[in-house]
């Protein structure tokens, strides 16, 4: 019965992080960089995620729980994922 809970615990602890994690995905559409960028502002804001102009490599960026951005708003504007 002592083991029992330590490992509940840690089960629940990884499956709590796990939904914690962000993804990152390349948006692709002709057109300006301005533009893209308020695009995916407005996805991220309806989406609830948060968005900063400069992300890692230098970019917008779109970032929170993995899954909550809903891809159908950028692809509803025009973009396809890039690789």
């Amino acid at each position: 019965m002592r083991m029992i809970r330590p490992m509940l615990t840690a089960f629940a602890m990884i499956a709590f992080l796990g939904g914690c994690t962000t993804t990152t995905t390349t948006w692709v559409k002709t057109g300006s960089a301005a533009q893209a960028a308020k695009d995916l502002k407005a996805c991220a804001k309806k989406g609830g995620v948060d968005f900063s102009e400069k992300g890692e490599k230098g970019g917008p960026v779109a970032f929170g729980f993995a899954g909550a951005f809903d891809d159908k708003c950028m692809t509803g504007k025009g973009y396809k994922k890039g690789k």
